[in-house]
C-alpha cells in the first residue's frame, strides 16, 4: 500500500447571491460612515463595544467563563438587593406606623405609595387610625 503525497488543494465556495452582495455592500457603507457598530480593523469585523473589544482579547475559554460568570454574580447581587430593599422599606414604614397606633398616637397623616399587599395593608392601618381618632 502506497501513502500518497498530497500536493496541493481545492477551494469549493458558493457563488453569493445578489441579496448577499447588497448585505455586504450595505455592511461597508454603515462602517464607511461610522454608522454601524462594528470597525474593519486589519481585516477582521472588530466591535466598537469596549466591553466586547476586552472580552475578544482574552483566548482562553476558561478565563473568558470566569469572567463572565463574575459579572453575572455581581448583576445578581445588585438586583438582589433592589429586590430586597423594595420589600423591606414599605414593611419597615408598616411596623413604624403600627408602633405609632400601638403607643396611642393616631394623629400621624398616612401616605400610601403603593397597591400592593403591603400598600393595602398600610392603608387599613390608615383607616383604623382615623376610625380611632374620631373614637377617642
Amino acid at each position: 500500500m502506497q501513502i500518497s503525497k498530497i500536493t496541493g488543494f481545492i477551494s469549493i465556495r458558493n457563488k453569493p447571491d445578489s441579496q448577499a452582495c447588497a448585505a455586504a455592500e450595505q455592511l461597508y457603507k454603515e462602517i464607511k460612515e461610522g454608522s454601524c457598530k462594528y470597525n474593519l480593523k486589519g481585516g477582521k469585523l472588530v466591535s466598537k463595544n469596549a466591553f466586547i473589544r476586552m472580552l475578544s482579547m482574552i483566548t482562553n475559554p476558561s478565563i473568558k467563563l470566569l469572567l463572565v460568570t463574575a459579572m453575572a454574580a455581581i448583576f445578581s447581587m445588585v438586583f438582589g438587593v433592589y429586590a430586597i430593599r423594595s420589600v423591606t422599606k414599605p414593611l419597615d414604614k408598616l411596623s413604624l406606623e403600627i408602633a405609632c397606633a400601638v403607643s396611642g398616637d393616631f394623629n400621624r397623616n398616612i401616605d400610601v405609595m403603593s397597591y400592593d399587599e403591603t400598600g393595602k395593608l398600610l392603608s387599613m392601618v390608615a383607616t383604623m387610625n382615623k376610625n380611632m381618632k374620631r373614637v377617642l
